[in-house]
């Protein structure tokens, strides 16, 4: 459950950043 937690995270900063780098 934690790994799964924390992959959750990584991707949801991941496309924070990612929408932050386009715009």
């Amino acid at each position: 459950t934690l790994v799964t937690a924390n992959t959750g995270e990584f991707t949801r900063i991941r496309n924070l950043k990612v929408e932050n780098w386009l715009a």
